[in-house]
């Protein structure tokens, strides 16, 4: 009896372990999926120990792939990105994209249109849960290209809310606990100015016409062109930025504070220390402490958002490529959805993420107090020069996260990327007089002494711009109606 009770205990553990063995063999997923190497282009360069860390997220992806990462200059990821894609031996399966303005530049719907980009509007859901968890309708809706999703948004939202930076110190000193508005931003300054001596008031201005569309109720339909909309305005009626009210008001306060000196350009600041300056993509207000302009001392300073009753115009999340830019996938590659599982295994955890942004912990980086420090050669494993992979969830640095405003939202012309085909010299011009010759020549102190009259009749020099607002009503109107 006891020997036939051995019998069936050693046969029952026998069944069980086989039993275990074909389970293992079910779960196991790499032996599944055919060998590919996954062809990736990105911004920046890499260092000796990149290879080591590629191969080690592969393994760890358990997708059976290797990593081929070519990088190429900013500079020449902008001019050869799409002969790239078009003539690269190794064809290239994603690369990071832009919502760029530019007519001329790598944007997003741009690329869209030409073909060069895969139609993921189907494919991305059903391969990217863990991305798609961390988006809303709005932010699926404000990349679509004729309604279309052809790249995978950053989770990373920023603002075209530039913050100002100022010292606490002086706040106090004069009394001040707030700055909400460039009416605000002007007492600050002109205290500076009368009192503090070997003290530059103000270093930097905004060169977006976004940020100062904002604080007067307008939404810019694009900050290329400088073509803006009132925020209510349902039908979202074009206006050249120079017809209103608000540029004449801002244009007023930007050249006497040049007149009273708070406005030092380049060429006239022999100062070392400076007492505020602009810092783009804020969201949040926040304390902190810094090491301040040019005085190369830390002091406590505070970061104060102008227009705390007005929305936080949230940029497309395939906006800038070096802040928040987008994935996408070209229309050549064969290994589309082995791609889309690569980057939705990325997303999956921090641990994922974070070892291909920053490397292999303890080795590559360390991380004190929520602040990262990296060998002695002060390197990350790679430099990325841009960020296909942040995830605002993610990061590490602390020092470099913002807390989401509850007040962030999409402008509403969200989702609506204008065509400047057969127009682009109009574009190009008026990007020229707004960008280039207007914000930087107050900067540069080369608009001293103008009167706003002289600056408008400067930028009606510029041709095409009704051209421009006719054809792009149009665009609009067509874009509004089939919504």
């Amino acid at each position: 009896m006891k020997f036939t009770r051995k019998v069936l205990c050693v046969c029952l553990c026998l069944i069980l372990l086989s039993g275990c063995n074909t389970v293992k063999l079910k779960t196991f997923k790499k032996s599944a999926l055919p060998h590919v190497t996954l062809n990736f282009c990105w911004i920046g360069e890499e260092n000796p120990i990149t290879k080591a860390v590629l191969k080690e997220v592969a393994d760890k992806s358990n997708l059976n792939i290797d990593l081929n990462f070519k990088w190429l200059s900013t500079d020449d990821y902008y001019k050869n990105i799409e002969d790239t894609l078009t003539n690269s031996a190794t064809p290239i399966d994603a690369f990071i994209v832009g919502g760029s303005d530019d007519p001329n530049g790598l944007s997003y719907a741009k690329l869209a249109r030409k073909g060069e980009l895969l139609d993921l509007t189907t494919l991305f859901p059903a391969n990217c849960s863990n991305i798609i968890k961390n988006l809303t309708k709005d932010d699926l809706d404000a990349i679509k290209v004729k309604g279309r999703i052809y790249a995978i948004p950053s989770i990373s939202p920023i603002t075209n809310s530039d913050g100002i930076i100022v010292r606490e110190d002086l706040m106090k000193k004069y009394n001040l606990s707030d700055i909400n508005s460039l009416d605000d931003l002007g007492v600050y300054l002109a205290d500076v100015a009368k009192d503090e001596k070997g003290i530059v008031p103000l270093t930097t201005i905004p060169f977006d016409t976004s940020f100062y569309a904002r604080l007067y109720g307008y939404a810019v339909l694009d900050n290329y062109t400088s073509i803006v909309y009132k925020y209510d305005d349902p039908k979202m009626k074009l206006i050249p930025w120079e017809d209103t009210d608000a540029f004449r008001d801002v244009m007023t306060k930007l050249t006497g504070w040049i007149k009273k000196g708070y406005l030092m350009s380049p060429q006239e600041n022999t100062l070392t220390e400076a007492a505020a300056y602009f810092n783009s993509y804020n969201y949040v207000e926040k304390d902190s402490t810094m090491d301040f302009a040019f005085n190369g001392g830390s002091v406590a300073v505070h970061t104060y958002l102008f227009g705390k009753d007005l929305p936080l115009i949230k940029l497309n999340p395939i906006a800038t490529v070096s802040d928040n830019g987008g994935i996408a996938i070209s229309s050549r590659s064969k290994n589309a959805v082995r791609t889309l599982k690569f980057l939705n295994w990325v997303q999956g955890s921090k641990d994922n993420d974070n070892l291909l942004v920053y490397g292999r912990p303890g080795k590559d980086y360390t991380l004190v107090n929520g602040q990262m420090s990296y060998p002695s050669n002060e390197m990350l494993y790679l430099l990325w020069n841009s960020s296909p992979f942040k995830n605002i969830n993610y990061e590490l640095d602390k020092t470099s996260v913002n807390t989401l405003n509850s007040r962030l939202e999409y402008a509403p012309s969200k989702g609506f990327f204008p065509d400047y085909f057969q127009m682009q010299d109009a574009a190009n011009a008026r990007s020229d007089t707004f960008s280039k010759n207007l914000y930087h020549a107050l900067y540069q102190g080369s608009l001293k002494g103008a009167d706003i009259n002289t600056i408008r009749a400067y930028i009606k020099s510029a041709a095409g711009t009704d051209t421009l607002i006719t054809n792009l009503q149009a665009q609009l109107n067509d874009f509004l109606n089939s919504k």
